[in-house]
């Protein structure tokens, strides 16, 4: 019996020290507002390159996932580089919240 399907693959992206910027100042010591724009500097971050086309802001791009405390960020540029994601404006000023890159791949699989 033939089968296929399809699955997925996690790649690991690497974000560098000091790699999350507001992407006003891209200063790693300034600490971002509710609806601003933060750059995510580092490797295999997203499969390739692409600009957001349209309102509202998508949460995937070139199979990048960006959350912020389990909230996933509106994207408006990934590369394999670079991210550049919007904070909602719900979000509360002062607090430390997780970031999390996530970069998958999807593919189609056939066995016997």
């Amino acid at each position: 019996m033939e089968r296929s399907g399809l699955g997925a693959a996690i790649l690991v992206p690497l974000v560098f020290t000091n790699g999350t910027v507001s992407a006003g100042s891209y200063s790693p010591s300034a600490a971002p507002s509710a609806g601003e724009l933060i750059s995510i500097f580092g490797g295999q971050l997203a499969d390739g390159t692409q600009s957001a086309g349209a309102l509202p802001l998508p949460n995937s791009m070139q199979n990048a996932i960006v959350t912020l405390g389990g909230v996933k960020l509106p994207l408006v540029f990934t590369s394999a580089g670079q991210i550049n994601a919007q904070i909602p404006y719900t979000f509360p000023a002062g607090v430390t919240l997780p970031l999390v890159v996530q970069h998958w791949i999807a593919f189609r699989f056939r066995s016997r």
